[in-house]
């Protein structure tokens, strides 16, 4: 039988990399969805500027629209930002399977995921301790309480703003 140290150790891992895998999901739906949704109103809007039977005005903002969307998508990349969530998701889930499956202690675990975060941008705060919830439920069950306290506004905007200075942890 494993010790309590090896347990809590072994579960430290498995929420770290379940954790991560999570943050990265939600980074990839969220700058994936934007690119795909900014790409139909450049197409939609592009296609209205050229239509004769609008209004002059209409076709100058669909231009600028279809330019302002386009340029925006270009500048903050979401799409290769998504594939590069999409790989990182896929690194810390496999982590968190090899752990489940044993095939992994949590030193190594918790080596190759160092490894990985080197290749990450600055986190998103808010989104990281919703994941963190996330991740804490998912191996330790639904009767721990909630490391991370998430105000509602701080939540909704997870995805948007770092929120570098805050801390959302209930502990001390």
């Amino acid at each position: 039988m494993a010790s309590d140290t090896t347990t809590r150790e072994l579960n430290a891992a498995k929420i770290s990399a379940l954790l991560n895998g999570r943050y990265h999901a939600d980074r990839e739906a969220f700058l994936d969805g934007w690119h795909r949704w900014f790409m139909f109103a450049v197409i939609l809007l592009g296609a209205s500027a050229l239509v004769e039977t609008l209004p002059s005005s209409a076709r100058i903002l669909a231009s600028v629209l279809t330019a302002a969307l386009g340029a925006i998508d270009l500048v903050f990349s979401l799409s290769v930002r998504a594939r590069a969530h999409s790989y990182l998701r896929e690194a810390y889930f496999e982590i968190a399977a090899s752990l489940k499956a044993g095939s992994m202690n949590s030193t190594k675990a918790e080596a190759q995921m160092l490894r990985l975060a080197a290749k990450e941008e600055p986190i998103y705060c808010a989104l990281h301790a919703h994941a963190e919830n996330w991740a804490t439920r998912a191996v330790i069950g639904l009767d721990k309480p909630l490391p991370c306290r998430i105000p509602f506004w701080k939540n909704f905007l997870r995805n948007i703003c770092r929120f570098s200075g805050s801390n959302f942890s209930t502990v001390g």
